[in-house]
């Protein structure tokens, strides 16, 4: 089909037609979306784990232990298992952003509701925690 098309169009639009019928289908593949999820969530999760351990921003440090983390703390939970403790995303993001929402005796900072954190900032922190 795409020979007799050539031959019927010819030169640069043949040559035009006959690119993107080959490029289409690989340009529209699911997998390239899937890829660059991957990659957008790669580097969100590397942000967030880089906010996490920032003393000066998220300071989860101080008051959670945490993998990888030195002088944590033991106000708040450990922050392991995250996927299985919270498999809605957009329900740790509440509760980083306004944890008083949930629980008004908290001491955990209300990063997002003070302006702390952007949310930006609190979704690559949730990226970061559910991928412990």
């Amino acid at each position: 089909m795409t020979i007799s098309l050539l031959h019927k169009v010819g030169g640069f639009a043949a040559a035009l037609a006959l690119a993107l019928a080959l490029a289409l289908p690989v340009l529209w593949s699911p997998h390239l979306a899937v890829a660059a999820e991957g990659a957008a969530n790669a580097a969100d999760v590397a942000a967030g784990k880089a906010l996490t351990f920032d003393r000066k921003k998220g300071n989860c440090l101080a008051c959670h232990a945490l993998s990888g983390g030195t002088q944590t703390g033991n106000a708040g939970p450990a922050l392991k298992d995250m996927k299985t403790r919270f498999p809605d995303s957009e329900f740790l993001y509440d509760r980083i952003y306004d944890e008083q929402k949930y629980n008004p005796m908290t001491v955990m900072p209300t990063y997002g509701k003070n302006h702390a954190l952007s949310e930006a900032e609190i979704r690559q922190i949730v990226a970061y925690l559910l991928s412990l």
